[in-house]
């Protein structure tokens, strides 16, 4: 009978075995491109994270807390040993049920492949390029913000090579660095959990943070800024922190005979008493970081040669590349000026650095003309593809959904309507609901006139008698 605990265990072990053939024929199959792999990994992830659920159900099953398994299996037995009599008993109810109802529909044994759908294209931006790069704009910019950092900004090729590689660890940087250093370690972890699925990235995190703990413990960390510290650091001609430069006090200092004055000011004493709560913290992020850049290395690297890639490119490969390029005839003055006038009908021109209105071609190129408008963030437009996907992490649309009580996961990533927002949210919490084993509710009992019901009503009528 389907509703029996041991008819259960069997389906659970069947489908256990159809994931684990299924996994293997994934991992068989040779991926031809980059996307391909990406595909590959997470539909194998997907199956061996159906086998855990599946295995959790089956211990518990086991476990038999309840004795619902033991009575299962005395039934089956029958009484006195008349077991070949209760057999036939119970094939004649079965055979009654399906005569009652002819329209039963006998589940598909292959749908439970069907959850298995690899690799979204919502899941990685155009930037990440499917995993093989890392998308740090967002970052580049708030490090460019950072008080000691602000007068000497870094370009963004820079900015990836000092971005997990942190070796000026001292004290008083205060929350502001915290919450980047927080925010780019979710970040991190999130590319490593979308490019790298079968990777054990919890154990490592752990293993990460013992191994800090114990260099803690060991004061391994310089927690004072002192004179040794920063004439060894002023030495250093490439440091993005300047040598005289107070990070409780957020203050530079011109002459080091000044800032050595200041650190024994009780106005620093009592900054830097106010930031040791969070040097800590700092650290450990600091350190977290540079490990999380050693898994992440394939992609820095694969980005700083893209990077590079396409700085070195010429005028004419980048026009190879629009998709919207059009044969045009005429001279190239002709072109100039169509392009000019162009330029001047178009509101809210964007311009460059230099203050000038960028080329016509790279406003094609980053498709600056078309308008992305975003309900959660208030109808804020977005022009062009990359600005649209970027904001989906920054503070304005974090905030819509914290306003509508929604997390701002990637399961909401290109939902920019209020009422889809909160469907989806609501559609999620229900699948939490359903996905969770409920054996009172779940758990099927069958009488012996063919009625089938949960287990709290079949008990409740047995006690009754009434069963």
């Amino acid at each position: 009978m389907a509703g029996t605990l041991l008819e259960q265990t069997r389906s659970l072990h069947e489908d256990i075995e159809r994931l684990e053939y299924a996994a293997v024929q994934f991992l068989l199959e040779e991926p031809k491109t980059h996307k391909d792999s990406i595909n590959q990994t997470h539909m194998v992830n997907q199956a061996l994270t159906q086998i855990i659920e599946k295995k959790d159900k089956l211990l518990h099953i086991y476990k038999d807390a309840d004795n619902s398994r033991r009575d299962d299996a005395d039934a089956l037995t029958g009484q006195a040993g008349q077991a070949f009599p209760f057999f036939y008993e119970r094939l004649r109810e079965i055979k009654d049920y399906h005569r009652k109802f002819p329209d039963v529909q006998i589940g598909d044994p292959q749908e439970i492949l069907s959850g298995i759908i690899g690799c979204s294209d919502s899941l990685f931006t155009t930037e990440e390029s499917y995993g093989k790069y890392v998308d740090l704009h967002l970052f580049h910019d708030r490090y460019n913000n950072l008080p000691w950092i602000k007068s000497k900004p870094v370009d963004y090729f820079t900015y990836l090579d000092r971005a997990y590689n942190l070796t000026n660890q001292l004290s008083g940087k205060g929350q502001e660095y915290l919450q980047y250093l927080k925010d780019l370690i979710d970040y991190s972890i999130g590319h490593i959990q979308r490019s790298q699925p079968l990777l054990e990235l919890d154990s490592t995190l752990e293993s990460i943070k013992q191994e800090f703990s114990a260099q803690w413990d060991d004061d391994k960390f310089f927690v004072k800024q002192t004179k040794e510290l920063m004439d060894s650091n002023s030495s250093h001609s490439d440091s993005p922190v300047p040598p005289t430069y107070c990070f409780d006090c957020k203050k530079n200092f011109a002459k080091a005979t000044s800032f050595n004055s200041h650190l024994k000011g009780k106005k620093h004493k009592k900054a830097a008493a106010a930031n040791a709560p969070i040097d800590k913290e700092i650290f450990q992020a600091e350190y977290l970081l540079q490990r999380l850049g050693e898994l992440l290395r394939d992609q820095i690297d694969a980005t700083k040669i893209h990077v590079e890639t396409k700085l070195a490119r010429r005028y004419e490969d980048i026009e190879a590349d629009l998709d919207d390029e059009t044969p045009m005839e005429g001279s190239d003055s002709e072109t100039d000026d169509e392009e000019e006038m162009t330029r001047r009908c178009i509101t809210n021109y964007p311009v460059g650095w230099d203050g000038k209105p960028i080329p016509y071609w790279l406003y094609k190129l980053h498709g600056l003309g078309i308008e992305y408008k975003c309900e959660i963030c208030g109808n804020t437009p977005y022009l062009g593809r990359r600005a649209f996907e970027r904001h989906f992490q920054e503070w304005r649309h974090a905030y819509g959904m914290r306003c509508l009580g929604i997390p701002n996961s990637k399961h909401f990533n290109e939902i920019t309507s209020i009422r889809d927002a909160l469907l989806l949210w609501e559609k999620i919490k229900e699948n939490k609901q359903t996905t969770e084993w409920n054996a009172n509710e779940l758990e099927e009992f069958e009488d012996n006139e063919g009625n089938v019901m949960n287990r709290k009503t079949y008990k409740d009528l047995e006690r009754q008698g009434l069963v």
